[in-house]
């Protein structure tokens, strides 16, 4: 081979192992599917429905979507965690219109919980969130009885667990 052909030879090598590199990657590294991009978070009743940190720590709460595909329909849990216990705590589902979405706003008794947020088409786990509840300042107004349900706060929706969201 001549000398004037290697540069150019290594040019070629060098983006053969760079497409090999990036066809090994899983299609979900290269770009979100349709309904994977968007984020959940659980705030504290007194946080604005626009801000996107989390809030670990609440008293009574709401939870709160963003940047998610146009209108989808989202099913949530909330459980307990050790060592507040393993159960069910809340359930319901949030349809959400222009990407964003908000449920009604909650009181649960003191403890560990964690949130999956779970909907059709999903690529791997669902999305969750690790909080815990705490009114030592004060006491929750309500506490759910009965099985757990996500309610609507406008009395909007098809069952008890159906939530609008917000556009």
């Amino acid at each position: 081979m001549s000398p004037q052909h290697q540069p150019a030879l290594r040019i070629a090598g060098a983006l053969l192992a760079s497409t090999a590199a990036l066809a090994a990657l899983p299609t979900s590294v290269a770009h979100a599917a349709p309904g994977d991009n968007g984020d959940v978070k659980v705030h504290d009743s007194t946080t604005a429905q626009d801000n996107q940190r989390d809030d670990p720590k609440v008293c009574q709460f709401y939870l709160d979507a963003f940047n998610f595909d146009t209108v989808q329909s989202v099913a949530w849990t909330v459980s307990q965690q050790p060592p507040t216990g393993n159960g069910l705590a809340l359930a319901g589902a949030i349809v959400l219109t222009g990407g964003t979405g908000r449920t009604a706003t909650y009181s649960l008794p003191a403890g560990h919980y964690k949130l999956e947020w779970t909907f059709t088409g999903e690529n791997g786990n669902a999305k969750q969130k690790v909080f815990m509840v705490d009114c030592a300042s004060s006491s929750p107004s309500s506490t759910p009885s009965g099985p757990p349900t996500g309610g609507s706060p406008s009395g909007r929706g098809s069952s008890p667990a159906a939530v609008t969201g917000h556009g």
